[in-house]
């Protein structure tokens, strides 16, 4: 079977973008979201991988906290043709369009928002059916931020630690990327698959294409990606990234809270303590000045006061303490 490779489109560059800010540390050999990975989709003819990669990242973050539902990328679909002034016409979707939807209306159950096999009855406005939409606002995106990937030029530093940071932090990722023919014929354990970069002799490009990245895996050099062609594609659905292929990517995103949802970060002590001891030391003559780097960074990368006290042997809320007494918290 052949899905429809619909041809992202590189999201416009916009100064509002929020920029990923990674954490310096280092990081376990397998940095993964893949155990909390909901529903892998069947795109069907309608081609929305955007749209259904969108849906996958806010189910990861459901079904992480143990609230497993099914969501309906058709909804995202819709209101980014509306916003992009793209009702009933195919493919040129961006990341960050779908992702916007997300934040500002929400995403409703598939349910209530069934899908369709094709663009012959798009729906005026979604947003005029009431139920639906207010069902949708109590799940929403809570921030989005771009990788930048003109970083990466051979697919090594410092790009694979942006990605480990990100899923370590409990960032799923979207990502879009350049496709080789040869990439309709992945298939077997993660392990075995030897995918090529998009271009060489036998692989030439056929489009581009959205999926989630949920996993990092140091030693093997690849990355695991859930992509929107059914479980019978891939490793039940699942694509090995190798390193040297994420020259093709030419878009990504890191996601934070959905539906009041945050992942915890999964740093070991040793990364906690490694961040703790370069802010410190970025301020050798002002302790206040470090002490309010490290809280600074626990809020934005989502580090808990337990987590902080526990990698430096400090006693248990003296963090609480200190930020009241500072009037911080």
């Amino acid at each position: 079977m052949n899905f429809p490779i619909t041809n992202v489109v590189p999201s416009p560059d916009d100064l509002r973008d929020l920029e990923f800010r990674p954490i310096p540390a280092m990081f376990s050999d397998v940095v993964s979201l893949r155990p909390w990975n909901g529903l892998v989709r069947n795109q069907r003819r309608q081609g929305s991988c955007v749209a259904q990669t969108i849906a996958n990242i806010g189910e990861l973050f459901l079904t992480r906290a143990g609230r497993p539902e099914v969501l309906s990328p058709q909804w995202i679909y819709d209101l980014a043709r509306i916003m992009e002034d793209r009702r009933g016409k195919p493919g040129l979707s961006n990341l960050r369009d779908a992702l916007k939807v997300g934040q500002k209306w929400g995403i409703p159950l598939e349910s209530e928002y069934p899908a369709r096999e094709d663009d012959s009855q798009p729906v005026a406005d979604p947003l005029s059916l009431t139920d639906v939409a207010a069902s949708a606002a109590t799940r929403k995106f809570d921030r989005y931020e771009r990788i930048d990937v003109s970083l990466m030029a051979d697919g090594t530093d410092p790009y694979v630690p942006l990605i480990r940071s990100a899923l370590a932090q409990g960032c799923p990722l979207a990502l879009a990327m350049r496709l080789g023919k040869k990439f309709r014929d992945v298939a077997g354990p993660l392990d075995d698959q030897r995918y090529l970069v998009c271009g060489v002799p036998g692989n030439e490009w056929i489009g581009n294409h959205a999926m989630m990245m949920c996993e990092w895996r140091a030693s093997a050099c690849y990355g695991v990606d859930e992509n929107t062609w059914d479980r019978w594609w891939g490793d039940e659905g699942l694509f090995a990234h190798s390193q040297v292929v994420l020259i093709d990517v030419t878009e990504m995103w890191a996601v934070r809270g959905f539906a009041g949802i945050y992942m915890q970060p999964t740093y070991p002590r040793a990364v906690i303590k490694e961040y703790c001891d370069l802010c410190i030391a970025a301020h050798p003559d002002d302790i206040e000045a470090g002490a309010r780097a490290i809280w600074e960074g626990m809020r934005e990368h989502g580090i808990t006061s337990d987590q902080v006290e526990a990698a430096n042997e400090w006693p248990a809320g003296s963090i609480e303490r200190y930020t009241r007494e500072k009037g911080w918290a």
